[in-house]
């Protein structure tokens, strides 16, 4: 290695002349690889606007987005495109909201005041996962308990719009209703023929208690969720 001096203004900077070997040369070789992928990724994001997002990455974006309330009336429009979509993909919890789905988000607001309730009951709050103006998802709570819902349909259920499947809204309502909602732990069940919902439900810190088998909702999965 030489050293030389050099003199500019009255200030001496010294420039160091390096051997270059072939293990140097390499590893310049990928600094400057990577140096210029990140100027070509930087300059594509600028260019659309920060929309470039790696595959891996983009779920948590968009859970950045979402935001979860619970159903008023104000939410008709949304409502009405949410249960339609539903419906055509063959969810019959919603037939009744395809003939009114105002009529329906009325009485589904209702049921959590414990108003207009059918027989045996329980109260039952229905929350929204929106983005943008869009119900991606839906989750309803049952406060109170008897032996049908222990062991049948659980405590809470919850769907996602078919559209927006695979983006982790399932997961996200479920965490959420476990961190803000629940003050004790809640039975959550899914078909044994439902394998995304069970990974939904074990993603979240579900035990699972073992299976039920019942004459209308054939066997289902039981499993305890309790806030962390």
């Amino acid at each position: 290695m030489s050293i030389n001096f050099l003199v500019i203004d009255s200030k001496v900077f010294v420039h160091r002349k390096l051997n270059i070997t072939k293990h140097l040369r390499g590893i310049l070789n990928a600094w400057h690889f990577w140096f210029d992928s990140v100027l070509v990724f930087t300059a594509q994001w600028f260019r659309l606007g920060g929309g470039v997002v790696h595959p891996l990455m983009r779920r948590y974006v968009l859970r950045s987005k979402m935001e979860i309330t619970k159903a008023k009336l104000s939410h008709q429009a949304q409502f009405k495109d949410y249960a339609q979509s539903c419906v055509e993909d063959g969810l019959e919890l919603y037939d009744d909201a395809k003939i009114d789905s105002c009529a329906y988000l009325k009485k589904r607001i209702a049921y959590s005041k414990g108003q207009e309730l059918p027989a045996g009951w329980s109260p039952i709050t229905t929350y929204f996962c929106i983005e943008s103006g869009v119900i991606l998802g839906s989750i309803r709570v049952r406060h109170g308990t008897n032996e049908y819902i222990e062991n049948v349909i659980g405590h809470i259920g919850y769907e996602t719009r078919p559209s927006a499947r695979g983006k982790g809204v399932a997961s996200f309502l479920l965490a959420w209703v476990r961190d803000h909602v629940l003050n004790d732990s809640a039975v959550v069940t899914c078909s044994i023929d439902n394998p995304a919902s069970r990974k939904v439900i074990e993603s979240c810190g579900g035990e699972y208690l073992g299976n039920y088998t019942d004459e209308s909702e054939n066997t289902v999965r039981r499993y305890r969720l309790a806030r962390t």
